[in-house]
C-alpha cells in the first residue's frame, strides 16, 4: 500500500509529508514543513487522516490559556537552553557561550575577511566544543552579510560519498540576509536580476529563466527528490561520482552571491566528523568522499585548471590535471566561473585516519581547537549557573552548593567541554528537585 503523499504527524518534528517508503511501508521518508528531512520508522509517525486532521488542527472554542508575559518568555528561553545544553544542542544565543577561543575567533575573522584564502580545516578532540564554535562562526559571518549553510556530515542523511545528499542538505540550511531569507529567497533574486540571460551553463539558463511557480524546477534544483531524475530537467545524479554536477551548482550560487548581490560569498560549515568513520568505509566510498571534498576545495580555491582541463575517455572520467572524478553522463566543470564566492569550513575529530584524508585531498594544513585551560572551565561553570539561577529565580542554591558542583564539574568534565557542561546542569536539577538532601549524597 502506497503512503506517499499523505501528511503525518511527528513528536518532535512537527508536520509534514512523506516522500518516499522502503520495505514495504516499515520505513517512509518525510519532508517536514519545517524543510527536515529524514527517514523514520512509520510506528514514528502518527498518519493523518480526515479524523486525526480535525483532531490535531481545530483549538477547543473555549481555553484558559493565557499569553506569557515578557518575562516569563524570557525564562522560557532560558529552560530552552538549559535542555539544549544538556542534549549537546548549541542554543541560539551562543554568542553569550563562548569561553577561551579569542585567538580562534580573532583567526578566524581575518580568514573570513581574506580574499585569497577560501578554505579552513579546524580539528579538535570529540566534546572540545566543534559544534558550539561552528554555531558561533555561522552567526558571526550572517553579521558580515555571507549567505551561509551549516550541514552536519550524517553517515545516514549526508554521507561524504554521496554528493547529492550533502548538497540536499547544504540547500535546505541555507540563510542570508542576517538570517531573516532562505534559498528559495535567494535564487528569486539573483533571477530577478538575470532575466532572459543565456550562458554555456544549462544549469545557469534553468535556475535563471524557468517559472519559479513550477514546482518540479524546485523539486529538481533542491535535490528533493530520491528519484534520479525529473523529466525536462538535466539529472542530478545521486552517484558518488557526480560530484563535478553538485560543485559546479554551488559554485554558480556562490558566484552570484558575490557578483550580483554584492555579498562576500557563501559560507559552507561542515560539522561532525564524529560521522567520518574511515575505517568502517569501503575502499570505494572512501575515494568518493576524498574526491567530492577535494573538489569542493579546489573549486572555493578558484583553481583555474577546473576551467580548462581535458578529461580522460576511460572509465572513470578524470580530469588529467587534478584527477578529479567526473561523471559518465555528465562532464560539467566542478568550477562554472571565477569567482566561486565560496569559502569552506570543516569542524572535525582529530584522529591519524582524518590527517591521511586530508593528506589525501592535498589539504595538510589545520589549526586545532585547543583545550580550555582550568580557569576557562570555571567561566564556563559559572555561565551556565548564572543562566540556570535566572531560569529557576524561585529556587535557593547556597554558595556552598554551587562551589561543590563547580568542583565536581571540574573533576567529571576534565576530558570534554559537553560533560563539564552537562555535569554542572545535571547536578543543579538534583539540587532543585532533592531541595532536603545534602549536594554530597546527591553526586556520589
Amino acid at each position: 500500500m502506497s503512503l506517499i503523499g499523505k501528511r503525518i504527524q511527528h513528536y518532535k518534528w512537527g508536520s509534514g509529508e512523506i516522500r518516499a517508503q522502503r520495505h514495504g511501508d516499515y520505513e517512509l521518508f518525510i519532508k517536514f514543513d519545517n524543510r527536515v528531512r529524514t527517514w523514520l520508522k512509520r510506528s514514528e509517525c502518527n498518519i493523518i487522516t480526515d479524523e486525526t486532521e480535525q483532531k490535531i488542527t481545530i483549538r477547543p472554542k473555549e481555553t484558559t490559556d493565557k499569553p506569557l508575559e515578557p518575562e516569563d518568555k524570557e525564562t522560557l528561553i532560558k529552560r530552552q537552553a538549559i535542555e539544549a545544553f544538556k542534549l549537546g544542542i548549541v542554543p541560539p544565543y551562543v554568542k553569550d557561550f563562548i569561553f577561551g577561543r579569542d585567538n580562534e575567533i580573532n583567526h578566524l575573522k581575518r580568514w573570513l575577511n581574506q580574499e585569497e584564502s577560501n578554505y579552513y580545516l579546524m580539528l579538535g578532540d570529540y566534546g572540545t566544543g566543534k559544534s558550539h564554535m561552528l554555531k558561533y562562526i555561522e552567526n558571526m559571518a550572517l553579521e558580515m552579510n555571507y549567505a551561509v549553510s551549516y550541514c552536519n556530515l550524517d553517515p545516514e542523511e549526508s554521507p561524504v560519498y554521496k554528493p547529492k545528499m550533502v548538497y540536499r542538505k547544504i540547500i535546505s540550511n541555507f540563510t542570508y540576509d542576517q538570517g531573516k531569507k532562505n534559498f528559495r529567497d535567494f535564487i528569486y533574486e539573483i533571477s530577478n536580476i538575470n532575466r532572459n540571460i543565456i550562458t554555456e551553463n544549462e544549469f545557469v539558463n534553468i535556475i535563471m529563466n524557468y517559472s519559479k511557480d513550477s514546482t518540479m524546477f524546485w523539486r529538481w534544483l533542491e535535490a528533493d527528490d530520491v528519484i534520479k531524475s525529473i523529466w525536462g530537467f538535466p539529472t542530478l545524479y545521486p552517484w558518488g561520482t557526480a560530484a563535478n554536477i553538485f560543485c559546479n551548482l554551488l559554485s554558480i550560487f556562490g558566484h552570484y552571491a558575490k557578483t550580483d548581490l554584492g555579498l562576500p560569498g557563501i559560507l559552507l560549515l561542515f560539522d561532525e566528523a564524529e560521522s567520518l568513520e574511515f575505517p568502517s568505509y569501503y575502499h570505494y566510498q572512501y575515494e568518493k568522499g576524498k574526491n567530492f571534498f577535494k573538489g569542493l576545495l579546489l573549486t572555493a580555491s578558484n583553481e583555474s585548471d577546473l576551467l580548462t582541463e581535458k578529461i580522460t575517455i576511460q572509465t572513470p572520467r578524470t580530469g588529467y590535471r587534478t584527477d578529479l572524478i567526473y561523471c559518465g553522463n555528465n562532464q560539467i566543470k566542478y568550477l562554472f566561473r571565477n569567482p566561486s564566492g565560496l569559502k569552506v569550513l570543516f569542524a572535525l575529530t582529530d584522529s591519524a585516519e582524518l590527517r591521511q584524508f586530508c593528506v589525501d585531498i592535498g589539504y595538510d594544513k589545520y589549526t586545532p581547537l585547543k583545550p580550555l585551560n582550568q580557569n576557562e572551565k570555571q567561566d564556563v561553570i559559572d555561565a551556565i549557573q548564572r543562566l540556570y539561577l535566572s531560569a529557576y529565580p524561585h529556587e535557593k542554591y547556597s554558595e556552598r552548593d554551587l562551589n561543590y558542583i563547580s568542583r565536581r564539574a571540574l573533576i567529571v568534565g576534565r576530558d570534554n567541554i559537553r560533560s563539564l557542561v552537562k555535569t554542572t546542569i545535571e547536578a543543579l536539577d538534583l539540587r532543585r528537585h532533592y531541595p532536603t538532601n545534602k549536594i554530597g549524597e546527591l553526586l556520589k
